[in-house]
């Protein structure tokens, strides 16, 4: 889970601590919580305006090298002095399932790779069943099997799929493959591009 709070300072000149040093003692005080796995403490002017960061820009099209060189690069600012709020640009990989179709096994049972999509993707994310209208608010309808049921490569591979002759299962006339793929692509001038980010704290960012 993600929280994001806001917190709004006092004016400068009724206050002894600068926003830099409140932000510090904030990430000394989350710094307490084990169970706060990763935290960050921006700095930002009444105008919107945020502080300024040292970027390191990291060009490449191969996802694993380009992740690596940036988590080395992140562990390397953690020894520096005065680096703060060190962050990758990428969110981590998330797994995803690929469905590869054999199109052979598939005119056997007169089916195309488009029916295939159709039915697990009822199944799985949830297939449109009307409205539900309740004190003023509509709410949609969708119907999809159980959670406990649509958890893992072989519960997917396990789903039917209503043919002519009958149903056959998904492992029949496919395979499910498990891939990680990062969340989002981030680019520059056409390349693939992931920054590291950090914030200084009492140095300046030649220093960095």
């Amino acid at each position: 889970n993600t929280i994001a709070m806001t917190v709004v300072l006092v004016d400068k000149k009724e206050r002894e601590r600068s926003v830099f040093d409140v932000a510090e003692d904030l990430r000394r005080e989350v710094a307490r919580y084990p169970e706060i796995i990763d935290y960050q403490a921006q700095v930002s002017s009444g105008m919107g305006g945020a502080a300024s960061t040292v970027d390191v820009e990291i060009y490449g099209h191969d996802f694993d090298q380009t992740n690596i060189l940036a988590e080395k690069i992140q562990n390397e600012l953690k020894t520096v002095e005065g680096a703060r709020d060190i962050t990758i640009s990428r969110d981590e990989d998330r797994a995803e399932l690929m469905i590869n179709v054999d199109k052979e096994k598939l005119s056997r049972h007169g089916l195309d790779a488009s029916t295939v999509s159709s039915y697990v993707f009822n199944r799985v994310a949830g297939m449109s069943a009307g409205y539900l209208k309740e004190d003023g608010e509509e709410y949609d309808i969708k119907v999809r099997i159980k959670e406990e049921d649509r958890n893992s490569i072989f519960d997917i591979e396990s789903l039917t799929i209503p043919t002519a002759t009958g149903n056959v299962k998904l492992s029949e006339v496919a395979k499910v493959e498990e891939y990680w793929t990062p969340p989002t692509i981030e680019r520059k001038s056409r390349q693939r591009i992931v920054t590291v980010r950090v914030t200084p704290y009492e140095v300046s960012l030649g220093e960095l």
